[in-house]
């Protein structure tokens, strides 16, 4: 689910906006907060995962996605729901690079072992 954090929101950004009392202007950052930070992220959580295993990072960025999409439905603040979205943006960051590395490590073994 999360790879597709800006996929299933942006259609429905339009309905949030009543729902967060975001007005046209602000309903955007929704977007950004999640998109600006993970390409900040990404090469740095990256080195993190190749310091200190794929698995502790993983796992970290599972649960942190999970626990603030779980805390998006019981919310209505817009405030809250941005840093939410930034969490979440923190921990797509933490799992895009190991589902990348893990699909390269996949193929290179499959193509190896003549598979």
């Amino acid at each position: 689910m999360a790879p597709l954090g800006k996929a299933l929101i942006s259609p429905l950004l339009e309905s949030l906006q009543q729902t967060y009392g975001a007005t046209d202007a602000t309903i955007g950052l929704m977007m950004a907060v999640f998109t600006v930070p993970a390409i900040v992220m990404i090469p740095i959580i990256g080195i993190f995962a190749d310091r200190y295993g794929r698995k502790p990072i993983l796992v970290s960025g599972i649960a942190v996605f999970s626990v603030t999409g779980t805390a998006l439905a019981m919310t209505t603040n817009f405030h809250s729901v941005l840093l939410l979205r930034f969490f979440q943006s923190v921990s797509f960051a933490a799992v895009t690079p190991i589902i990348i590395t893990s699909v390269g490590v996949f193929v290179a073994n499959t193509i190896s072992s003549g598979a």
